[in-house]
């Protein structure tokens, strides 16, 4: 949520407030990510769960091959003639990771500590394709279950 103040069109400020789903009762909470479950079971309702996601929900990212553009909301970077490597430790749970500049929508490989992810399940896909007008290119977005803080070596490119 986001908050516009101004008075008398001088001062300006924003206030942004995270909402965390399912912070209330960890009865509520149907994901499969266990280190939530377990926050939430020993500090639901308590300013505890934002401590959580503002200390812990550090990224400490390496990029090898591409250009790191930002760390939030989602890592993102931007190929290399269709290629990328990085180094990810850090993060809570699931962290979207976003690879631009790509010159197509389809025939890219995603690794992850030198194992292929696939997130295609049932004809469903666990990740995003999106195209830039402006650019005219393409990015993909995938959701990483990276949070146990150690070190994850990604490589994306080229089938």
């Amino acid at each position: 949520m986001r908050i516009r103040v101004a008075e008398r069109g001088v001062q300006q400020s924003i206030l942004a407030s995270p909402v965390l789903a399912a912070d209330h009762c960890p009865d509520d909470y149907y994901g499969s990510n266990e280190s939530l479950r377990a926050a939430l079971q020993r500090d639901q309702n308590t300013w505890r769960m934002i401590h959580r996601e503002a200390t812990e929900n550090r990224r400490d990212v390496r990029v090898q091959r591409g250009t790191l553009v930002r760390r939030f909301p989602d890592v993102r970077v931007r190929v290399d003639r269709d290629n990328a490597a990085l180094t990810v430790a850090g993060g809570l749970g699931f962290v979207p990771v976003t690879f631009t500049g790509l010159s197509s929508h389809a025939g890219y490989r995603l690794q992850v500590d030198g194992q292929v992810i696939d997130q295609s399940l049932h004809g469903n896909d666990f990740w995003q394709t999106d195209f830039s007008v402006q650019s005219r290119q393409w990015s993909h977005t995938y959701n990483l279950p990276l949070g146990d803080q150690l070190p994850h070596a990604i490589q994306f490119g080229r089938r």
